[in-house]
This record gives structure tokens, sequence and C-alpha cells, in this order.
């Protein structure tokens, strides 16, 4: 009798076919992503991961990392509960390309951190450290640590032999060239370019080989060979027109408004300045656009045409301040301002552990403001505290905090019989951690009578526990849409879980003194009315 076939295996023909076009037809490769997503997440998770590595990584290329996430951050989910974890550090890698094309370069280095973690405990794949290796260095280059960087990228192309993939070999080959160019190293940066400039030609690697022309071009600028860096933008262009790699056609179009303008055509360089805007304003390169809007103020005053040049400069003025609005909670440029923003975090956190009436351990009043500055510290919209009662096998919910108002009225209890996968996992000390709440294993079980009835989408679960033995829960949950927990969100969700088990702690303490001290008095009244009694 011939066994059953491996399911995953059903689908590699598909991987194969998605392998094959996602340099050359990204997005044709995104759908066959896609219709695996629809097909195997509820009853296949495996096969939702391998198609989630792919679908990250083409997303990256294109420019649109953060639109990945979701599906990334379930991925992760999926392989932890599948026992994968070579395949868990792809995701981990994903996320953090992720996070740096955001410009979170904090959170990227925690999940760049944790996919080499990962990687080395469980003898993961050359790849995944490399891509890990190539971002760090990314980072450490963005910081000014040069040497460091280089050095990464020098143990990363030592690796590249391991693994025989052209394509990243051109990554790596290009990410080096370019911290060569930043330390005006021009000469050897060059050289290497070349290098991948022959891989990307030979493999037809158009993303890559349109990243090789923008570097040879700006070089070919810098030297004030114009017709050389024209024919290099030219070339660029066109490759990266046929993988619609938007974010490198809006930088060749910025290069090509340079060569325009150091040919004395200001007003063909205005014209493929704000050519460069269109992509940047429909793709959403905010960062980029600041210093297109700035270009094309330079170009049009070049014309005379100083109401163009007002107006440009005005909306590049407007956008870097949107830029510094946004930057501090999800989208700054700047590590030291991502630094103090997560110290703002650690600071209304001390605060709410020495509030007099958490030193106090009053149970509700303590209980009500840590679940609502829980809800800000952690950002989610519900945070709902949970004790249990052992003998009963009750969890009730104690106290609640939810933004649209409802922290008046409690849930109905939960009883240990109605939920046995989920009390199961409260035992573990560790977090329940469900980006994707509606299909983890561990809350599959609440979503109709508690996730769908609150829109809940997300849930952090951190056991209460004393003396070894879970008491009770703290529950962080996001409402509406998926919210995607982060390393930031344990540490602190931690903290305000240790913080409870305090007051709780604290609170048990003074009731059992309050006990002994009746009983104490009771003995010594007995004695007044019985003397000589003991």
């Amino acid at each position: 009798m011939n066994s059953a076939p491996d399911p995953a295996s059903q689908w590699q023909t598909v991987f194969d076919q998605i392998d094959a076009i996602m340099h050359v037809q990204p997005e044709d490769a995104l759908k066959l992503c896609k219709q695996v997503f629809v097909e195997s997440y509820l009853w296949e998770p495996p096969t939702y991961v391998r198609a989630a590595e792919r679908y990250g990584k083409i997303m990256d290329h294109l420019g649109r990392s953060s639109e990945a996430r979701d599906s990334l951050f379930a991925a992760q989910q999926a392989a932890q509960a599948s026992c994968m974890p070579a395949h868990e550090a792809k995701i981990l890698e994903r996320l953090a390309r992720g996070y740096y094309s955001g410009g979170d370069y904090r959170r990227a280095i925690q999940y760049w951190d944790g996919c080499i973690e990962v990687n080395n405990q469980f003898a993961g794949d050359a790849e995944t450290w490399i891509l890990a290796k190539v971002g760090l260095a990314q980072v450490y280059k963005g910081a000014g640590d040069y040497e460091a960087a280089l050095t990464m990228l020098a143990e990363a192309q030592l690796r590249t032999a391991q693994v025989g993939d052209p394509h990243l070999d051109a990554k790596v080959k290009i990410n080096l060239a370019v911290c060569l160019i930043e330390r005006q190293r021009a000469a050897e940066a060059a050289a290497i370019l070349h290098e991948a400039f022959a891989l990307c030609s030979e493999h037809q690697l158009y993303d890559y080989l349109a990243e090789s022309n923008l570097y040879l071009g700006k070089i070919a600028l810098a030297d004030g060979a114009l017709e050389t860096a024209m024919a290099y933008v030219d070339a660029g262009l066109a490759a990266a027109r046929r993988v619609n790699f938007r974010w490198c056609e809006a930088h060749l179009l910025a290069v090509k408004a340079e060569v325009h303008a150091g040919r004395g055509a200001a007003d063909l360089a205005l014209l493929a300045v704000k050519e460069a805007q269109a992509i940047a304003i429909a793709d959403g390169f905010f960062d980029m656009l600041i210093q297109q809007h700035f270009a094309a103020a330079h170009y049009a005053a070049s014309l005379n045409d100083f109401a163009t040049a007002f107006t440009e400069h005005k909306k590049g003025r407007d956008c870097e301040q949107r830029m510094h609005v946004k930057a501090p909670l999800e989208r700054s440029f700047d590590l030291k301002e991502q630094l103090r923003s997560h110290q703002c975090l650690n600071r209304l956190l001390l605060d709410l552990s020495t509030h007099d009436v958490v030193e106090r351990a009053e149970l509700e009043s303590a209980l009500r403001l840590i679940t609502e500055a829980s809800s800000q510290i952690l950002a989610v919209a519900r945070v709902s505290l949970w004790l249990l009662d052992v003998p009963s096998g009750v969890l009730a919910q104690r106290c609640l905090h939810a933004a649209d108002g409802a922290a008046g009225t409690l849930d109905a209890p939960m009883r240990i019989g109605d939920y046995p996968l989920f009390f199961e996992r409260l035992n573990d000390p560790r977090a329940l951690v469900a980006h994707d709440a509606l299909h983890h294993p561990h809350t599959a079980e609440l979503v109709e009578p508690y996730l769908n009835v609150h829109q809940i989408k997300s849930i952090l679960v951190f056991p209460i526990r004393l003396g070894g033995q879970t008491i009770g829960a703290l529950c962080f949950e996001g409402v509406g849409t998926q919210h995607n927990w982060t390393q930031d969100d344990l540490l602190l969700g931690k903290q305000l879980a240790e913080m409870s088990v305090r007051v709780i702690t604290s609170f048990e303490h003074t009731v059992a003194r309050a006990k002994i001290n009746t009983l104490h008095a009771g003995i010594m009244r007995a004695q007044d009315v019985f003397p000589g009694k003991t």
C-alpha cells in the first residue's frame, strides 16, 4: 500500500515556478504566492510559511516590504507552532528587512539578531545567515560605522559560494560596493559593481542589474563622465521597468536629472525629477521624495521659474515636517530618535511601577491603573486581566480597559473544560504570542465566544504565576486589524505582568497579615477571659 504523499510536496511545482519568475515577473510570482496563501493557511501551515518566505522577498525587491508584514508575522506564528526553526529564521530575516526598509532600524536589528540566533542554534542554512549579516551591515553603515559594515559584508561574501545563488552573490557585491562608495573608495567599488553587472547579465537578474547600473552611473557622474553616466542610467531604467522595480527606477530618474543638469539642460532635469516624484508619491517612498522636491526647486530656479522653485521648496519642507511628526512612533530614520522614543515608554513603565496605588497594593485600583497604562504603553485598544480560581477551574475577568468605553462590562468567566488547549498553554510560563489569533492553535477555542465578539484579531497573553503555578493572565488585545507583536512588546508586557504579580502578591500578604492579626487578637482576648489556659 502506497503511503500518503507529503502535503507540502504537492505545492513544490508552484514554488519552483515562483522561484523561476520572481526576479523577472514579480507580479505574477506574487499572484502565485497569494494563491498558496488562500488554499493552504487553514489546513497546511508549513506550506503557508514557505509561500510567505517568497512573498516577503518579492515585496522587498518591489519596495513594498511593509505590505507583507501581516503575512510574515502569521507565518512566524505558524513556523513556531509547526516546529520549523529553519523556516522561522527565514521569516525573521524578512521581517527585519521590512522594518529596515521602513526606517525602524532598532526593530530591524532585533529581528536580524533573532534570525542569526535561531539560525545558529538549529544549524540553519547559509543563505539566511548571509542575508541577516548584509542587513546588519546596512544598519551599521547607516550609523556611520563603515568598518564594522565592511567586516560583516566580507564575512557574508566568504559564504556565498556555499549557497551557489547568483542573485544572493550579486546582492552582497552591490552592498559591499555601496559601502566602499561612501568611504570614497570608488575604484574598488566600480570593480565589484562590474562583477555584479556581469553576474546579473548572465543570469538575467534584472532587479540587481538595474541597481548595478544605478551605482555605476553615480560613480561616472561623480567623475564628470556624463555620457557614460547617462548610458548606465538608461540601461538601468530599462532593467528596472522590465521587472517593475519602482524604488530603483525612482533613484535612476533622480540621477538622470543630475546628468541633464550637468549638461546644462535644467528643463529636462526638471522633467526627470518630476517623473521620479510621481513614483515616490504613488509608492510611498517619502524619504526620497524630500530630496526630489529640493532638487526640483533647484532646477526650476536655474530656469528662473521662481514660482515653481518656491512651490517645490515648500513641498520639500512640508514633506520633511510630516516625516518628523511620523518618525517617533513608526518611521524614524534616526536610530537615536528611535531609542529616545523607547526610553519614553520605559519612563512610563517606571512611573507606573512607583505609583502610590501600586506601591500600596490597593488591588482594584492598582489593577485598573495597570490595564489602563498598559493600553498606552503597548498601543492596543484592549487590556484585560483575569484571575484563576484553582479549585473550581474558573478564569474570571477581574479588570478590563477598553478604548471603546466597555471597561465597566466584564466578560463571562472561562472554565477549563470548555477551553482545554488555551488553559493547557497558560500553564507554560512563556508568553502566548498570537499575531493572528483567529488561526493560532492555542487561541482557536476563543474565536467565537470571545475574539469575534470584540473584533480581536491579535492577542498577547502573559500567564500570571505565583509559586510556580498559574493563577491568572494579563491579555493585550489588538482590535480591528492584525497587531503584530514585537520584541519590545514582549519585554514591556513581561514587566507589566510582573508588576501585576507584585500587586497581587502584596495584596495577598496584606490579607494574610490581617487574618493573622485578627487570629492573634482573638487568642489574646480568649486568654483574658480564661486566664491560665492556653
